[in-house]
């Protein structure tokens, strides 16, 4: 069944905060928001996995390389990286593993 998600519109900025929108055995995507100076600290993903910027600007840090995201870009990254994130300004992104 279709269903209407609103949650990314209304999901707030306060510290990190993050919301499963959909999972199932295959596939999640996940909603987070990371307030102005939030950092995500380094870790890992067990998936590949894609990363697109919904709104404000972070600074995407895998192993020795940083990306600059804006509105609507996208990143992709392999399992087992080593990553983070900065906030720049308010933001919110998808990620979608």
């Amino acid at each position: 069944m279709a269903e209407i998600i609103n949650t990314i519109n209304s999901f707030p900025y306060n510290g990190i905060s993050a919301a499963k929108l959909i999972a199932n055995s295959s596939f999640e995507s996940r909603l987070i928001s990371l307030e102005k100076g939030a950092k995500l600290t380094p870790h890992i993903s067990n998936k590949d996995a894609l990363l697109v910027l919904l709104e404000g600007q972070i600074d995407f840090h895998i192993e020795e390389t940083t990306f600059k995201l804006k509105p609507f870009q996208g990143l992709s990254f392999k399992k087992n990286e080593t990553h983070w994130v900065d906030a720049i300004v308010n933001s919110k992104f998808l990620l979608l593993r």
